[in-house]
């Protein structure tokens, strides 16, 4: 038995999609947030070392915090005005050092004022 069907034996692991099917319980949901974090591996253990990654680097995780605790999303200046402008600041600051000034109309960037 492979790693995947020891997991999937582990925690009971079951969607349910078909006509009927009654939705997950509260403990049901308890339950498989206590499986995740009881199986997951552990990225902030001082000895968890990975050629993409290795430990917890704070200021994301604070991010990540900050952005789920606002319930929004990156993508554009409508939905995250705030979150955006760090993005273009940074883009100026890339461009300035290879000789682009730090204009709008060089980014093709619009912003509309409310």
């Amino acid at each position: 038995m492979g790693a995947p069907k020891i997991l999937e034996k582990l925690t009971n692991f079951k969607i349910r999609l078909a006509p009927g099917d009654a939705p997950a319980s509260l403990e049901e949901l308890v339950q498989a947030i206590h499986h995740t974090f009881k199986y997951s591996v552990k990225t902030g253990h001082p000895h968890y070392l990975n050629q993409l990654s290795s430990g917890v680097d704070i200021v994301t995780l604070a991010a990540d915090w900050i952005i789920a605790t606002c319930n929004t999303n990156m993508f554009t200046y409508e939905i995250a005005p705030v979150f955006v402008l760090p993005r273009v600041h940074i883009m100026f600051d890339c461009g300035s050092a290879y000789g682009n000034s730090r204009e709008y109309r060089n980014l093709n960037i619009r912003f509309v004022e409310t």
